[in-house]
């Protein structure tokens, strides 16, 4: 007989992007595709595809939060001026007057939240990701502006919302440079998926003090004026 009061497994989801204008065929979303449904030491692995829209961005993800409830979200995105892959440190919370898909604007006070912090600090330590990319021989470093875009703008709701949901442990992002095709030189989609599943693997089996490492500047950022 199945216990059904046994809990479910812990899973990480991953989200990357529809198409969008220079990239009609998004790797991040590829990416996230390509490990989504897999199983990577005892953690499942669950793909959300991001519409490229300010209406739905957001409730897409957070629906999909709602109902894997995931222990850690990593998201990914692409970014044309991009030249190395980049673990973002926070999200801010400001927006650019920048058309999406659906040749929608963003809100017209060009702020993601006018009752939100400046900024939210990703609860994933990009650091951490950089150093496991590099270890692969990924060209990667640690950036502090996530862009104001749609990758900024669903970062900052999932930092936001990740605050009343006590079992979502992290929340972090990868951003991308255009990949190269396979058999030139440059970032191929074989190796950022090599790269990026080694980065995953050594989040989920725990192999660094991810949360108590930042957990002080979390607490600061979520409370400023606690003591």
């Amino acid at each position: 007989m199945t216990d059904t009061t046994a809990p479910r497994p812990p899973r990480l989801l991953l989200g990357g992007f529809a198409g969008f204008g220079d990239f009609p065929v998004n790797p991040s979303w590829e990416l996230a595709h390509a490990l989504g449904g897999s199983t990577i030491e005892m953690f499942n692995v669950e793909a959300v595809e991001i519409p490229v829209a300010w209406a739905t961005a957001w409730p897409t993800l957070q629906a999909a939060i709602a109902a894997t409830d995931p222990t850690w979200v990593l998201l990914l995105g692409v970014a044309g001026t991009r030249t190395t892959v980049c673990g973002e440190t926070r999200a801010r919370n400001v927006t650019t007057p920048v058309r999406d898909t659906a040749n929608a604007l963003p809100p017209a006070n060009d702020l993601i939240d006018p009752q939100g912090p400046p900024y939210r600090i990703a609860t994933i330590p990009a650091q951490l990701l950089v150093e496991r990319l590099q270890e692969r021989g990924l060209p990667a470093e640690v950036s502090s502006d996530a862009g104001s875009f749609l990758c900024n703008w669903t970062l900052y709701h999932a930092l936001a919302y990740a605050e009343s949901r006590p079992g979502l442990r992290g929340v972090g992002f990868i951003h991308l440079p255009p990949l190269a095709a396979p058999g030139t030189a440059g970032l191929t989609f074989d190796r950022m998926l090599a790269g990026l599943r080694f980065a995953v693997d050594s989040l989920v089996a725990g192999q660094a003090p991810l949360f108590t490492e930042v957990e002080a500047a979390i607490a600061a950022e979520r409370h400023p004026h606690a003591g």
